[in-house]
């Protein structure tokens, strides 16, 4: 019987360290996931670049009236987008950090310095391209 106990006791132990090495969380985004990060990445590129059909493209139409003061900008630098809480077929929503710097003698609306944004992608439906269609300062921290 203390036999059986030790055998069966290793059993579990062997299928205890199995059982734990499947609860990982696969740390690598999915494809949508990750679709919808690079057009976080070519907003904050099209930004610095002062491109402006490019910052277009990827934000979208309910929001025509954004000033983007490109001629008052010298450089935006993203350091860094982690994934938000809403992850869905057609929402995303991710935190970019990022630095921003005004040419000397120009005062624009985003104040410079290091910045921490929301930004919410949607779309249509999973055959639709991603568009920004919400972003600015996180005010839950």
């Amino acid at each position: 019987m203390n036999k059986r106990y030790c055998v069966l006791m290793s059993l579990c132990a062997v299928a205890a360290l199995l059982l734990a090495g499947c609860g990982t969380a696969d740390t690598k985004p999915s494809g949508d996931q990750a679709r919808a990060e690079q057009v976080v990445r070519d907003y904050f590129r099209y930004w610095n670049e002062k491109n402006l059909a490019g910052l277009q493209r990827v934000t979208n139409l309910y929001q025509p009236n954004v000033e983007w003061e490109l001629d008052k900008l010298e450089s935006v630098n993203l350091v860094s987008v982690t994934p938000g809480k809403v992850h869905t077929n057609t929402r995303q929503s991710f935190r970019a950090t990022f630095d921003i710097k005004a040419k000397p003698g120009m005062f624009m609306t985003v104040e410079d310095g290091r910045h921490i944004w929301k930004i919410v992608l949607t779309r249509e439906n999973t055959d639709a391209p991603w568009i920004m269609t919400d972003w600015g300062p996180v005010l839950d921290e």
